[in-house]
């Protein structure tokens, strides 16, 4: 376990910098979703490690899902304007700051699902489109209780969890094409 947690010390660095960051930066701010990413985040990671130890992810998902990490936090702790945050920029036309985290978040997620159920031919590319759906859906249903419970939390209504749930189609759609490419072309593995 502490040799895994010692070859890993890049990505931990990065994870715990911008944990402890973000958390600053709420307080700084009396930002009063704090406690919920900080609690939310440090969840995610313990059961990411306790996951890690287990099928032994590789440095790109856990790359991948720590990014995930520090966008997920950026978006709701970074204040642009009265009552607004990150989560709100609109990048594009067609695309929010908040719909880009979750394509790369449930992307990696399902990434992350394929690797731990190690696939056999045919069903990897699967498993990684179920993997991010089924983890962005349950994103959404995170947002949507902590809603019921806080008011103004800029995770928006009916609209945006539409658009979140798009966004994580797409992401986990490109994950499974990832793992079809990776799976029936084996020299071109990462």
């Amino acid at each position: 376990m502490w040799q895994r947690l010692a070859a890993r010390r890049a990505i931990l660095g990065f994870v715990v910098a911008y944990y402890i960051g973000f958390i600053v930066l709420g307080l700084a701010t009396d930002n009063r979703q704090t406690a919920f990413y900080a609690g939310f985040i440090a969840i995610a990671f313990f059961g990411l490690l306790y996951w890690d130890f287990r099928r032994h992810f590789s440095d790109f998902i856990l790359w991948g899902i720590a990014l995930w990490g520090a966008l997920h936090m950026a978006g709701g702790m970074i204040l642009i304007e009265e009552g607004r945050v990150l989560y709100n920029v609109q990048l594009l036309s067609f695309l929010r700051f908040d719909q880009l985290v979750h394509a790369i978040g449930f992307g990696f997620a399902g990434l992350a699902f394929w690797e731990s159920v190690t696939p056999r031919p045919g069903s990897g590319a699967l498993l990684a489109l179920m993997g991010g759906l089924g983890f962005g859906a349950l994103n959404e249903m995170v947002e949507f209780l902590i809603t019921r419970f806080v008011p103004d939390t800029n995770i928006g209504g009916f609209e945006n969890t539409g658009w979140d749930l798009v966004a994580n189609a797409i992401g986990a759609a490109f994950a499974a094409l990832w793992v079809h490419r990776r799976w029936t072309l084996p020299e071109r593995r990462i």
